[in-house]
């Protein structure tokens, strides 16, 4: 099957396109993993320091 000039530039381009595309998720969604695990790490922190303050203020009023 022979195609015409056209149509095999369209397919260059739209392949050219979903490698492109690919490369980026590849690339995007480990780095969104880490930023997303370093906020939940922060959170954590931030919660379990607020959470042995409240029990150090609780258990000093006993």
């Amino acid at each position: 099957m022979e195609l015409d000039p056209i149509t095999k530039w369209l397919v260059r381009i739209s392949s050219s396109i979903l490698i492109f595309l690919g490369l980026i998720l590849v690339i995007a969604i480990p780095l969104l993993a880490l930023k997303a695990s370093s906020a939940i790490s922060l959170i954590q922190e931030t919660i379990q320091s607020d959470l042995k303050d409240i029990l150090t203020g609780l258990i000093e009023k006993l």
